[in-house]
């Protein structure tokens, strides 16, 4: 009869154990999913031939911490946009951060968002990406991917980013 009460007792308290934990990671998982972070490239277009097309990265930096450095790596197609240049956005800027950029492959570009500060970066336009169309270009749209995003805090932890693609669309010459 000892037995069975202990049995049953540790089985209780089992039961207990895993409904807590169901009920406590279900619940971050549900705040962390309202809370996230996420980066958006815009869209744009442009005819065939045209130059400069400015394409936004937008932050929006619901969770904590804050962002204070991120590197982002975006792919396109060569053979339907040119990419000519990275400006600094004014999130970024009002956060005292500096973007560079580099073509790590055909089709890739990789930024840095940085600063020699431990500010946080607010909510908006981080930096502004413009490519050329070139007159071989087919019309339709062209994907821009986030390929890989990495963020930190100002304390050099890793910050989750939920990242959404752009396109830029090629219109016909009228």
């Amino acid at each position: 009869m000892l037995v069975h009460k202990r049995r049953w007792y540790f089985g209780m308290i089992r039961l207990v154990v895993v409904g807590v934990c169901l009920t406590q990671c279900v619940g971050v998982g549900v705040a962390e999913e309202l809370r996230s972070t996420s980066l958006v490239i815009g869209t744009g277009q442009g005819i065939l031939g045209a130059p400069g097309i400015r394409v936004p990265l937008t932050l929006t930096n619901t969770g904590t911490p804050q962002i204070a450095s991120m590197s982002i790596e975006i792919a396109y197609d060569p053979l339907q946009l040119l990419f000519q240049s990275i400006q600094l956005g004014t999130a970024a800027g009002d956060a005292g951060k500096q973007v560079s950029s580099s073509r790590s492959a055909s089709g890739h570009i990789r930024l840095v968002v940085f600063g020699l500060n431990r500010t946080g970066i607010k909510d908006g336009v981080i930096a502004y990406v413009t490519f050329d169309i070139p007159r071989q270009a087919i019309t339709g749209p062209v994907a821009l991917k986030l390929i890989t995003v990495k963020a930190s805090s100002a304390s050099g932890q890793a910050v989750p980013v939920i990242s959404e693609p752009g396109a830029i669309q090629v219109l016909k010459v009228s």
